[in-house]
């Protein structure tokens, strides 16, 4: 077996819903991205971000004697950004359909995520 180059981008399929990034095709996969393996590493790490503010907020939602208005603007934001991160990968490395589809969803504030800062 020939050891694949770690900046060859390959095709991958990306399910929103449970952060799995396969390179198979599923019925369940949202978008598809082109990317390296770095890319998709970095893409990984954004969904256990995600994960680990999400679940954050559950245990903090399980708190009785603490008001929800006071529940910290933190643990939303975290939540929030980490969201908005993966949608803006996505659109950096999603095929055009991918691209449309997160530019109608408005999830992305105005700035160009596809600059090559951008990670």
């Amino acid at each position: 077996m020939q050891d694949r180059n770690p900046e060859e981008k390959s095709m991958y399929f990306v399910d929103i819903k449970t952060g799995e990034i396969t390179m198979e095709p599923t019925p369940e996969h949202t978008f598809t991205v082109i990317a390296n393996e770095d890319e998709i590493q970095d893409l990984r790490d954004l969904f256990e971000q995600n994960y680990d503010a999400d679940k954050r907020g559950y245990l903090r939602a399980h708190v009785p004697w603490q008001e929800y208005h006071t529940f910290s603007a933190n643990e939303n934001a975290d939540y929030d950004t980490s969201i908005e991160l993966i949608y803006a990968m996505l659109y950096k490395l999603g095929d055009g359909e991918a691209r449309k589809h997160i530019k109608n969803m408005g999830i992305l504030k105005e700035q160009n995520y596809d600059n090559e800062n951008f990670k």
